[in-house]
């Protein structure tokens, strides 16, 4: 499985046919499992700041301690944000997740992670 702060937390590693080397070596991401980032009344709406102007991983940094989170405005706003850095524009209003509810989603216990 993949980091659980990445997109990609839900889906499987894949090996086709070496069997004692560790799979995060030599695997590659099998079919794609998805996070969904479903509503919530706890959800803030909030419009873009010019700061974060195209740059969701920076709004992930001060919303939930790393930009390793980007991905979860886009997955929570799939109607408005189709290209999570493209349409990360200011002015636009999106809904965000508390940080509380994202490490739940995502199954992490840590309370902040790597800013890479």
């Amino acid at each position: 499985m993949a980091d659980t702060l990445s997109q990609y937390s839900r889906t499987p590693l894949f090996n086709p046919s070496i069997s004692n080397t560790p799979t995060a070596l030599l695997g590659y991401l099998d079919i794609y499992v998805d996070v969904p980032i479903p509503p919530d009344d706890s959800d803030s709406y909030v419009t873009i700041d010019h700061t974060y102007n195209g740059r969701p991983d920076l709004f992930a940094q001060n919303a939930y301690g790393t930009s390793r989170l980007w991905w979860v405005f886009m997955k929570r706003n799939m109607g408005i944000l189709v290209d999570g850095w493209a349409d990360f524009l200011s002015g636009t209003s999106i809904w965000v997740p508390t940080k509380q509810r994202v490490l739940q989603i995502t199954g992490s216990n840590s309370q902040s992670g790597s800013s890479s």
